[in-house]
């Protein structure tokens, strides 16, 4: 394999990769490196033709991951619309990662295209979207089609499900993952040889109240004999269970998936490295084409963490960014979304800066912390959230290491995960890998070993 893995995560590349089985579930909390696991357990088994199925949003970091990481050099396919075309039968090596929602109508060429194929391994990210059995991507990838066919899965020789969050409120949303992949673990004991029927398995392992709209499922029950029968299938670790092999502060790029490429002054992108260097060191350098960048990734930012909330309902999430500009469109687009923000930058008078650090860290429905990085960076305490993300950089390195530290304080339980995020092929990504190689540059003087710079997730 072409990558470093912690012991963890080569534990659960093996666990996927084991041949004594079809389908495996890597269900490690988020922030573990599900996708790297995934990678190397697909080199290790040789697959050649590989599908990912993911948000639209994580397309671009599936692309850059598999670009980095993977040992069998493969050729990527991004498929961002119907009108985007592979071969009916493919024979090359080739990795294609499309979006679930470019599948979810029947009529869908793309959605034949890919039943067509002979998969050697369909990678399904986030695959907590699957756990409606209704749903059309649902009978689409797991079970009978509308057009009575089986489902893609019948065209994968392996298949790597992955989410943090496999049961994202009770028992019965894992039902769908077992009863495609793995049947024989949960028999209907009066039908040898048959799984165990959805409303049966509701029964056995959820709990069910009636209400005047009909029966509602309000929780879960006899959850260690289901772990017990899910155990050959699913595979589980949380941060606490592996912080041995976790820095405490881990720093990480993610690209965002953009639909409109951002508009800017392009005239430094000729510049090499050094120079870009020199001019970030300057006082305003580059104002106008920063915040232009920031805010074409302010909204993207906002996608991705929402989707995060709403996987996680357990999780509070922190963004930091420069421009107020930024911080106010991030600000409406969360409240768009239905959450509770708490802000500080530079406007926020003192009283209100309490009031917001005390809405976060101690009031549920708060999950969202929004910081300017010049405001929030230092002297408060954020230790409620584990994952923070970067959505525009200081182009001072120990600002931003300042900045993550409001989660990395007394009192936090977990590794902390810093994501920068950056628009891939642009003078933003490069402006934050020099970013990152200065900031390693710094800690490798100071002798920092508590901090990984730059290794991807």
């Amino acid at each position: 394999m072409s990558m470093n893995l912690r012991p963890y995560q080569s534990e659960g590349a093996d666990f996927l990769a084991d041949t004594s089985t079809r389908a495996a579930l890597l269900a490690d909390e988020p922030g573990l490196g599900k996708t790297r696991q995934a990678i190397a357990a697909a080199d290790t088994i040789g697959a050649k033709r590989i599908l990912v199925l993911c948000y639209a949003i994580a397309k671009s970091h599936w692309q850059r991951e598999f670009q980095e990481l993977q040992a069998i050099k493969r050729p990527i396919q991004v498929l961002s619309s119907q009108r985007d075309m592979i071969p009916d039968k493919l024979g090359e090596p080739r990795v294609v990662i499309a979006n679930y929602d470019l599948i979810q109508q029947k009529d869908q060429p793309l959605r034949k295209k890919l039943y067509l194929q002979q998969w050697d391994t369909l990678i399904l990210d986030e695959a907590h979207v699957l756990k409606n059995p209704d749903a059309k991507k649902t009978r689409y990838i797991y079970g009978k089609t509308l057009d009575g066919k089986t489902g893609l899965v019948s065209r994968a020789d392996n298949v790597f499900v992955l989410t943090g969050t496999p049961m994202p409120n009770h028992a019965g949303e894992l039902w769908t993952h077992f009863n495609a992949l793995a049947p024989d673990l949960i028999p209907d004991p009066l039908r040898p040889n048959t799984p165990l029927s959805y409303l049966n398995y509701l029964q056995r392992y959820a709990t069910i109240e009636a209400t005047p709209w009909g029966n509602k499922i309000t929780g879960s029950k006899n959850l260690q004999d289901l772990n017990k029968r899910l155990a050959p299938f699913m595979l589980r670790r949380r941060k606490k269970d592996v912080l041995k092999d976790l820095p405490p502060l881990d720093f990480v790029l993610y690209p965002l998936t953009l639909e409109t490429p951002p508009s800017y002054d392009h005239s430094l992108d000729s510049a090499d490295d050094d120079q870009l260097e020199y001019i970030l060191s300057k006082p305003g350098a580059i104002s106008t084409v920063r915040r232009v960048l920031g805010e074409a990734k302010a909204v993207p930012a906002t996608t991705l963490a929402v989707s995060e909330l709403e996987a996680d309902p357990t999780i509070k999430i922190i963004l930091f960014a420069h421009h107020l500009s930024v911080l106010d469109l991030m600000h409406q687009a969360f409240r768009n979304a239905g959450f509770k923000v708490a802000q500080i930058d530079g406007r926020t008078p003192p009283a209100e800066r309490d009031l917001a650090i005390e809405a976060f860290q101690h009031h549920s429905e708060y999950r969202v912390f929004l910081g300017q990085t010049t405001a929030a960076g230092t002297s408060i305490t954020l230790h409620a959230s584990s994952n923070v993300l970067i959505v525009e950089p200081s182009f001072v390195p120990k600002d931003n290491v300042q900045a993550a530290s409001r989660a990395h304080r007394f009192g936090q339980k977990n590794s902390v995960l810093v994501r920068y995020l950056y628009v891939p092929d642009t003078l933003d990504e490069r402006v934050i890998r020099i970013l990152l190689r200065k900031t390693r540059a710094i800690a490798t003087v100071l002798d920092d070993d508590v901090v990984n710079l730059g290794a991807p997730v």
